[in-house]
């Protein structure tokens, strides 16, 4: 059973990149047994050319992509991160994780 793999990247760059396509090689040419079941990104499209560069790599190669922008993200007195205008205050990704 292969590995079930979440893919935390913000995209940032050309290293970025490198590495989803490296890993996704060794998946492709059987030398590592895992599936990346969901890529996720903390940008949203437009936010920045090399995170879109990102996206298209991962939506290309028909990964499922979750984004939540940081721009929606505010620090508060009480420690969480709360999410806007959505009003998501916690995303959980545990089912997705586990292998």
């Amino acid at each position: 059973m292969p590995l079930s793999l979440g893919w935390f990247s913000t995209g940032r760059g050309p290293g970025s990149r490198r590495l989803l396509a490296a890993v996704q090689d060794e998946i492709s040419a059987g030398r590592l047994d895992a599936e990346i079941a969901v890529v996720f990104c903390n940008r949203e499209p437009g936010q920045d050319p090399q995170t879109d560069q990102f996206f298209e790599q991962v939506l290309g190669r028909g990964l499922p992509l979750v984004w939540v922008s940081d721009l929606f993200a505010v620090n508060n007195e009480d420690g969480l991160v709360h999410l806007y205008p959505a009003s998501l205050t916690m995303l959980g990704l545990q089912g997705l994780l586990q292998g």
